[in-house]
């Protein structure tokens, strides 16, 4: 079985993560370490130097990821042609980790997996949240994030467009996040047998 986990900034989507490794044998497919790997390949790298200058490229010869964050964050043309240029990569190793683990219970964790049309490849998708206030405390503890930055954090995500465009076409599953996380790892089984999802 493969399933999607996702979740709105700072809702536990980690730790969720982690006990679906740990707890049930999900095999994680983190697409955010996917897109580490996929700016190691040369090939990438030439093309980012192409696009965005040789200043997205660090003196070890490494994307700089600094700069491109920032470069990206502010102009959404820019973003978009990142993301155009990373895609057929991506899918390429995503789709090889799927077919090394075919027999297994998968797990695609990925923020932007609505966005990148992931859940196309689950049969269910768990959704972390949490309540605003537990969430901009945790994104002051963790990434010291102002309640103004956070907020913008938050307006940016379009998690919860994508889940009303997809609620008649996916088995999405909410997992309430707002305790500690104890009670999440408890919580977790009794959401996954509800689901007839299995160890």
């Amino acid at each position: 079985m493969i399933i999607g986990l996702t979740g709105f900034y700072c809702s536990g989507k980690s730790t969720a993560e982690q006990y679906l490794k740990e707890d049930f044998g999900f095999y994680v497919i983190d697409m955010d370490k996917i897109g580490h790997k996929v700016h190691e390949l040369p090939e990438v790298k030439n093309e980012i130097a192409k696009l965005f200058g040789a200043q997205s490229i660090a003196d070890d010869g490494s994307v700089n990821r600094k700069f491109l964050g920032a470069l990206v964050f502010s102009d959404k043309a820019q973003l978009n042609k990142l993301n155009l240029l990373m895609r057929p990569f991506i899918m390429r190793l995503l789709e090889d980790e799927l077919q090394q683990h075919k027999n297994e219970n998968i797990v695609i964790s990925a923020a932007l997996l609505f966005d990148a049309g992931l859940d196309s490849y689950c049969k269910k998708v768990l959704v972390t949240r949490a309540s605003l206030y537990k969430i901009f405390i945790r994104a002051w503890k963790r990434d010291r994030h102002s309640f103004i930055r956070t907020w913008q954090i938050l307006r940016n995500q379009k998690l919860k467009e994508y889940i009303n465009q997809r609620a008649e076409t996916v088995d999405i599953v909410f997992i309430n996040t707002n305790g500690t996380t104890d009670q999440l790892r408890t919580r977790l089984p009794e959401v996954l047998k509800n689901e007839a999802i299995k160890r």
